[in-house]
Protein backbone atom coordinates (compact mmCIF):
# COMPACT_ATOMS: atom_id res chain seq x y z
CA UNK A 1 0.00 0.00 0.00
CA UNK A 2 1.27 3.44 -0.74
CA UNK A 3 2.58 5.61 2.08
CA UNK A 4 -0.24 7.31 3.72
CA UNK A 5 -0.15 10.84 6.05
CA UNK A 6 -2.84 9.30 8.17
CA UNK A 7 -2.26 5.60 8.76
CA UNK A 8 -4.58 3.30 9.92
CA UNK A 9 -3.75 1.12 13.16
CA UNK A 10 -1.74 -2.17 12.11
CA UNK A 11 -4.80 -4.44 13.10
CA UNK A 12 -7.30 -2.91 11.02
CA UNK A 13 -5.84 -4.27 7.74
CA UNK A 14 -6.56 -7.93 8.93
CA UNK A 15 -9.69 -9.75 6.97
CA UNK A 16 -12.86 -9.74 8.94
CA UNK A 17 -16.50 -10.70 8.53
CA UNK A 18 -19.15 -8.29 9.20
CA UNK A 19 -22.91 -9.05 9.45
CA UNK A 20 -22.27 -11.99 7.88
CA UNK A 21 -20.27 -10.39 5.14
CA UNK A 22 -15.97 -11.15 4.79
CA UNK A 23 -13.71 -8.04 4.27
CA UNK A 24 -10.67 -8.44 1.93
CA UNK A 25 -7.24 -7.13 3.27
CA UNK A 26 -7.44 -6.01 -0.02
CA UNK A 27 -10.81 -3.65 0.38
CA UNK A 28 -9.42 -2.80 3.83
CA UNK A 29 -6.28 -1.30 1.91
CA UNK A 30 -9.05 0.61 -0.51
CA UNK A 31 -10.90 1.73 3.10
CA UNK A 32 -7.55 3.28 4.71
CA UNK A 33 -6.35 5.21 1.53
CA UNK A 34 -10.08 7.02 1.66
CA UNK A 35 -9.89 7.03 5.48
CA UNK A 36 -6.61 9.19 4.84
CA UNK A 37 -8.59 11.37 1.95
CA UNK A 38 -11.39 12.05 4.71
CA UNK A 39 -8.77 13.36 7.08
CA UNK A 40 -7.14 15.84 4.99
CA UNK A 41 -10.67 16.62 3.49
CA UNK A 42 -11.62 17.74 7.15
CA UNK A 43 -8.46 19.45 7.54
CA UNK A 44 -8.85 21.70 5.06
CA UNK A 45 -12.42 22.28 6.07
CA UNK A 46 -11.94 22.74 9.20
CA UNK A 47 -8.78 25.20 8.51
CA UNK A 48 -11.22 27.49 6.28
CA UNK A 49 -14.34 27.01 8.45
CA UNK A 50 -16.54 25.06 5.78
CA UNK A 51 -19.35 23.19 6.97
CA UNK A 52 -19.10 19.95 5.86
CA UNK A 53 -21.68 16.88 6.76
CA UNK A 54 -21.02 13.00 6.22
CA UNK A 55 -23.97 11.47 3.84
CA UNK A 56 -25.14 8.58 1.77
CA UNK A 57 -23.46 5.65 2.99
CA UNK A 58 -20.74 7.20 4.94
CA UNK A 59 -23.53 8.95 7.14
CA UNK A 60 -25.56 5.23 6.88
CA UNK A 61 -22.44 3.66 8.49
CA UNK A 62 -21.61 5.88 10.67
CA UNK A 63 -24.58 5.58 12.60
CA UNK A 64 -25.76 2.17 12.27
CA UNK A 65 -22.11 0.39 11.54
CA UNK A 66 -19.98 3.12 13.34
CA UNK A 67 -17.75 2.51 10.19
CA UNK A 68 -18.02 1.20 6.36
CA UNK A 69 -21.65 -0.53 5.55
CA UNK A 70 -19.62 -3.98 5.11
CA UNK A 71 -20.12 -3.99 1.50
CA UNK A 72 -19.22 -0.69 0.68
CA UNK A 73 -16.19 0.40 -1.50
CA UNK A 74 -16.31 4.78 -0.80
CA UNK A 75 -17.10 7.62 1.26
CA UNK A 76 -19.89 10.78 0.26
CA UNK A 77 -19.58 14.01 2.14
CA UNK A 78 -21.90 17.20 1.60
CA UNK A 79 -21.90 21.14 2.06
CA UNK A 80 -23.28 23.83 0.80
CA UNK A 81 -22.60 25.29 -2.42
CA UNK A 82 -21.35 28.38 -1.15
CA UNK A 83 -18.87 26.50 1.27
CA UNK A 84 -18.10 23.82 -1.71
CA UNK A 85 -17.05 26.72 -3.87
CA UNK A 86 -15.02 27.90 -1.08
CA UNK A 87 -13.34 24.61 -0.88
CA UNK A 88 -13.14 24.54 -4.96
CA UNK A 89 -11.16 27.89 -5.10
CA UNK A 90 -8.34 26.80 -2.04
CA UNK A 91 -8.10 23.63 -3.08
CA UNK A 92 -4.64 24.12 -5.06
CA UNK A 93 -3.16 25.63 -2.32
CA UNK A 94 -4.24 23.01 0.43
CA UNK A 95 -4.21 20.00 -1.01
CA UNK A 96 -0.34 18.69 -2.12
CA UNK A 97 0.94 15.82 -3.97
CA UNK A 98 -0.54 12.79 -3.76
CA UNK A 99 -4.48 14.63 -2.81
CA UNK A 100 -6.19 16.04 -5.85
CA UNK A 101 -9.65 17.83 -5.68
CA UNK A 102 -11.14 17.19 -8.91
CA UNK A 103 -13.73 19.32 -10.02
CA UNK A 104 -15.47 20.89 -13.53
CA UNK A 105 -17.12 23.70 -14.09
CA UNK A 106 -17.22 23.31 -18.00
CA UNK A 107 -18.90 19.41 -18.01
CA UNK A 108 -16.46 18.84 -21.14
CA UNK A 109 -14.62 15.76 -19.68
CA UNK A 110 -16.11 15.52 -16.07
CA UNK A 111 -20.10 15.29 -15.75
CA UNK A 112 -19.56 13.90 -12.04
CA UNK A 113 -21.54 17.31 -11.05
CA UNK A 114 -19.31 17.02 -7.97
CA UNK A 115 -15.69 17.39 -6.37
CA UNK A 116 -13.41 14.05 -6.03
CA UNK A 117 -10.88 13.99 -3.89
CA UNK A 118 -8.31 12.02 -4.69
CA UNK A 119 -5.03 10.17 -3.62
CA UNK A 120 -2.69 10.29 -7.74
CA UNK A 121 -0.63 7.62 -6.08
CA UNK A 122 -3.48 5.23 -6.58
CA UNK A 123 -5.27 3.40 -9.00
CA UNK A 124 -9.70 3.21 -9.17
CA UNK A 125 -10.47 2.30 -12.60
CA UNK A 126 -13.91 1.70 -14.52
CA UNK A 127 -13.78 -1.65 -16.18
CA UNK A 128 -14.43 -1.38 -20.16
CA UNK A 129 -13.87 2.35 -19.97
CA UNK A 130 -10.63 4.09 -20.26
CA UNK A 131 -10.45 7.84 -19.58
CA UNK A 132 -7.39 9.99 -19.71
CA UNK A 133 -8.27 11.95 -16.20
CA UNK A 134 -7.25 11.20 -12.63
CA UNK A 135 -8.56 8.33 -11.52
CA UNK A 136 -6.70 7.41 -8.50
CA UNK A 137 -8.92 6.16 -5.21
CA UNK A 138 -11.44 9.22 -4.34
CA UNK A 139 -13.62 10.63 -2.01
CA UNK A 140 -16.98 12.21 -3.06
CA UNK A 141 -17.79 15.92 -1.90
CA UNK A 142 -21.58 16.83 -3.38
CA UNK A 143 -22.71 20.37 -3.47
CA UNK A 144 -26.41 21.03 -2.01
CA UNK A 145 -28.39 23.86 -3.37
CA UNK A 146 -31.87 25.27 -2.64
CA UNK A 147 -35.25 24.21 -4.14
CA UNK A 148 -37.78 26.29 -4.20
CA UNK A 149 -40.34 26.64 -1.45
CA UNK A 150 -43.16 27.00 -4.17
CA UNK A 151 -44.56 23.88 -4.97
CA UNK A 152 -44.79 24.80 -8.66
CA UNK A 153 -41.21 26.52 -8.96
CA UNK A 154 -39.88 22.99 -7.31
CA UNK A 155 -41.59 20.67 -9.30
CA UNK A 156 -40.35 22.59 -12.50
CA UNK A 157 -36.90 23.24 -11.16
CA UNK A 158 -36.38 19.24 -10.08
CA UNK A 159 -37.98 18.13 -13.45
CA UNK A 160 -35.40 20.81 -15.83
CA UNK A 161 -32.44 19.67 -13.72
CA UNK A 162 -33.12 16.02 -13.96
CA UNK A 163 -33.89 16.42 -17.64
CA UNK A 164 -30.54 18.24 -18.42
CA UNK A 165 -28.93 15.53 -16.31
CA UNK A 166 -29.92 12.91 -18.12
CA UNK A 167 -28.97 14.64 -21.74
CA UNK A 168 -25.66 15.18 -20.04
CA UNK A 169 -25.37 11.88 -19.25
CA UNK A 170 -26.97 10.16 -22.95
CA UNK A 171 -24.21 12.67 -24.71
CA UNK A 172 -21.33 11.69 -22.46
CA UNK A 173 -21.92 7.81 -23.12
CA UNK A 174 -21.47 8.41 -26.52
CA UNK A 175 -18.74 10.52 -26.28
CA UNK A 176 -16.31 11.41 -23.04
CA UNK A 177 -17.60 8.53 -21.58
CA UNK A 178 -18.03 6.01 -24.45
CA UNK A 179 -16.99 2.51 -23.81
CA UNK A 180 -17.85 -0.62 -26.58
CA UNK A 181 -21.43 -1.97 -26.36
CA UNK A 182 -21.77 -5.16 -26.75
CA UNK A 183 -23.34 -7.54 -28.91
CA UNK A 184 -25.25 -6.22 -32.28
CA UNK A 185 -24.92 -2.69 -31.46
CA UNK A 186 -21.34 -2.34 -31.02
CA UNK A 187 -20.69 -1.29 -34.37
CA UNK A 188 -23.30 1.28 -34.94
CA UNK A 189 -22.28 2.90 -31.51
CA UNK A 190 -18.51 3.02 -32.47
CA UNK A 191 -19.53 4.45 -35.80
CA UNK A 192 -22.02 7.40 -34.02
CA UNK A 193 -19.04 7.74 -31.50
CA UNK A 194 -16.44 8.17 -33.86
CA UNK A 195 -18.74 10.96 -36.05
CA UNK A 196 -20.15 12.63 -34.06
CA UNK A 197 -18.23 13.29 -30.40
CA UNK A 198 -17.31 16.70 -31.39
CA UNK A 199 -20.83 17.90 -31.55
CA UNK A 200 -21.34 15.57 -28.64
CA UNK A 201 -18.70 16.32 -25.81
CA UNK A 202 -20.37 20.60 -26.50
CA UNK A 203 -24.00 19.20 -26.22
CA UNK A 204 -23.04 17.04 -22.99
CA UNK A 205 -21.06 20.33 -21.96
CA UNK A 206 -24.26 22.85 -22.66
CA UNK A 207 -26.85 20.80 -20.69
CA UNK A 208 -24.07 19.99 -17.87
CA UNK A 209 -24.37 23.71 -17.48
CA UNK A 210 -27.81 24.23 -17.77
CA UNK A 211 -27.90 21.35 -15.38
CA UNK A 212 -26.10 23.15 -12.33
CA UNK A 213 -27.56 26.72 -12.87
CA UNK A 214 -30.88 25.75 -12.49
CA UNK A 215 -30.18 23.87 -9.67
CA UNK A 216 -28.31 26.89 -8.24
CA UNK A 217 -31.22 29.66 -9.08
CA UNK A 218 -32.51 29.77 -5.70
CA UNK A 219 -29.18 29.84 -3.39
CA UNK A 220 -29.56 33.12 -2.75
CA UNK A 221 -33.05 32.59 -1.37
CA UNK A 222 -34.13 31.54 1.97
CA UNK A 223 -35.53 28.60 1.29
CA UNK A 224 -37.02 25.40 4.05
CA UNK A 225 -35.65 22.62 1.62
CA UNK A 226 -32.61 21.89 -0.83
CA UNK A 227 -31.29 18.55 -2.97
CA UNK A 228 -28.35 17.12 -4.57
CA UNK A 229 -29.19 17.99 -8.40
CA UNK A 230 -26.29 15.71 -9.76
CA UNK A 231 -28.10 12.73 -8.39
CA UNK A 232 -31.48 13.87 -8.55
CA UNK A 233 -32.83 10.27 -8.85
CA UNK A 234 -30.74 9.39 -5.64
CA UNK A 235 -31.71 11.44 -3.16
CA UNK A 236 -35.36 13.16 -1.80
CA UNK A 237 -35.68 16.77 -0.45
CA UNK A 238 -33.50 17.44 2.58
CA UNK A 239 -34.62 19.92 5.00
CA UNK A 240 -32.15 22.46 5.58
CA UNK A 241 -32.74 23.07 9.19
CA UNK A 242 -31.87 19.33 9.50
CA UNK A 243 -28.29 20.70 8.45
CA UNK A 244 -27.79 23.13 11.59
CA UNK A 245 -25.16 21.83 13.94
CA UNK A 246 -22.93 19.19 13.49
CA UNK A 247 -21.89 16.26 15.67
CA UNK A 248 -18.74 13.71 15.80
CA UNK A 249 -19.53 9.98 15.18
CA UNK A 250 -17.22 7.84 15.35
CA UNK A 251 -16.19 6.25 11.66
CA UNK A 252 -13.73 2.83 12.13
CA UNK A 253 -10.46 4.75 13.70
CA UNK A 254 -11.71 8.18 12.87
CA UNK A 255 -14.41 10.71 13.68
CA UNK A 256 -16.94 12.31 10.76
CA UNK A 257 -19.29 15.10 11.00
CA UNK A 258 -22.90 14.77 10.99
CA UNK A 259 -25.70 16.71 10.81
CA UNK A 260 -28.17 17.54 13.71
CA UNK A 261 -31.05 15.85 11.75
CA UNK A 262 -29.24 12.85 10.58
CA UNK A 263 -32.55 10.72 10.92
CA UNK A 264 -34.73 12.23 8.60
CA UNK A 265 -31.72 12.62 6.06
CA UNK A 266 -30.94 9.07 6.04
CA UNK A 267 -35.08 8.01 6.37
CA UNK A 268 -35.15 10.66 2.93
CA UNK A 269 -32.82 8.37 1.05
CA UNK A 270 -32.96 4.64 2.55
CA UNK A 271 -36.59 5.18 4.37
CA UNK A 272 -37.87 4.36 7.55
CA UNK A 273 -36.36 1.60 8.29
CA UNK A 274 -32.63 2.20 7.83
CA UNK A 275 -31.72 0.85 11.02
CA UNK A 276 -31.78 -2.71 9.46
CA UNK A 277 -28.74 -3.75 7.22
CA UNK A 278 -30.04 -4.69 3.82
CA UNK A 279 -27.02 -5.96 1.55
CA UNK A 280 -27.18 -4.27 -1.77
CA UNK A 281 -24.44 -3.90 -4.49
CA UNK A 282 -23.06 -0.65 -4.48
CA UNK A 283 -23.72 1.80 -7.50
CA UNK A 284 -20.35 2.46 -8.55
CA UNK A 285 -20.19 -0.54 -10.68
CA UNK A 286 -17.30 -2.60 -11.15
CA UNK A 287 -13.84 -1.19 -10.15
CA UNK A 288 -10.38 -2.01 -10.34
CA UNK A 289 -9.11 -0.59 -7.04
CA UNK A 290 -5.13 -0.62 -7.12
CA UNK A 291 -3.16 0.98 -3.59
CA UNK A 292 0.31 0.23 -4.52
CA UNK A 293 0.04 1.33 -7.96
CA UNK A 294 -0.89 5.12 -10.08
CA UNK A 295 -3.45 5.16 -12.63
CA UNK A 296 -0.92 7.01 -14.82
CA UNK A 297 0.97 3.15 -14.73
CA UNK A 298 -1.94 1.88 -16.33
CA UNK A 299 -2.75 4.59 -18.74
CA UNK A 300 1.04 4.29 -19.72
CA UNK A 301 1.00 0.70 -20.16
CA UNK A 302 -2.40 0.93 -22.48
CA UNK A 303 -3.72 -2.02 -20.47
CA UNK A 304 -7.01 -3.44 -21.80
CA UNK A 305 -9.00 -4.42 -18.56
CA UNK A 306 -11.06 -6.73 -18.84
Amino acid sequence: MVKLKYPPPKEFLETETRNGYTISTDMKKVWAVELDLAQELLRVCEKHKLNIYAISGTLLGAMRHEGFIPWDDDMDFIMSRKDYKILCEVAPREFNAPYFLQESDSGEELVFGCAKLRNSATTALEINRVFSYNQGISIDIFPLDNLSDAQSKKFFQKKRGSLYRTLTWGFAFFSTRYFPAEGISRIPKKVIHKLFSPLFVKLQSFFYKKMTRISQIYNRNKTKQSQVFVFTNMYDDFYNEDFGSVRYEPFEYIKVPVMNGFDRVLKATYGEQWKQPAKEPNCHGTMLFDTDKSYLEYLKESVEIK
